[in-house]
Order: structure tokens, then C-alpha cells, then sequence
């Protein structure tokens, strides 16, 4: 793993950490747990289950969490992330929500 990829891990654990400032930071915090074993899948086209798994999870239970996490601006990028990769990560693991669905957010595009 190199060492962009462990600050990034680092830098997730921290934010789950100290994020309970707002019922949007909180609600950010419950779902970001369940990401991190794809941190290091991020420009893979193919995720391995660890990864998947915990995602379509947090799709399917904790979209609302994952709109947060989409709609905080500069909350992707602080972590060096953009959205058109983790977009391209849930289409890679399979799956096919729309995020047009959250409220407030500008991506247009499928997973």
C-alpha cells in the first residue's frame, strides 16, 4: 500500500473520530466506517468482496449517509478522493443506485 493510500486511511479513521458536530457530520460519520477497506480500491476495476460488500451495504441502508458524504463540498477532495472515482468503485462492485435521488447534490451520474 503506499503512502498516499495509508494517509488517506489514517486521515478516515481521524474523521470518524472527531465528526459529531452536526447531525449531517454525524450521519457522515456512521457510514464512513464501513468505506474504508476501499480506500486502496479506488482506481481498481475490480474491488474485492471486502470492499464491495461493505459498500452495497452502505447503499442500501445508509444512502442518506452517502448523500452527505457527496454533498459536503470539499469533504471528498480533502481526502484526495473525487467523485467521479467513487462513482466509478460502486459501478465496479455492481452497483446501480442513482444518486440523482440526493437531495442538494450535482452528480448526474448512475452507479
Amino acid at each position: 500500500m503506499d503512502m498516499s493510500m495509508k494517509s488517506l486511511m489514517v486521515a478516515l479513521v481521524v474523521m470518524m473520530s472527531i465528526i459529531n458536530l452536526t447531525e449531517a457530520q454525524s450521519s457522515v460519520a456512521s457510514c464512513t466506517q464501513s468505506l474504508i477497506p476501499c480506500a486502496e480500491y479506488l482506481n481498481s476495476t475490480k474491488p474485492p468482496s471486502s470492499c464491495c460488500g461493505p459498500l452495497k451495504e452502505a447503499f442500501a441502508t445508509q444512502l442518506q449517509c452517502l448523500c452527505n458524504i457527496f454533498n459536503t463540498p470539499g469533504l471528498l477532495e480533502s481526502f484526495n478522493v473525487h467523485a467521479t472515482e467513487a462513482l466509478a468503485l460502486g459501478r465496479y462492485c455492481g452497483i446501480t443506485t442513482e444518486l440523482s435521488s440526493c437531495s442538494g447534490t450535482n452528480i448526474s451520474m448512475t452507479l
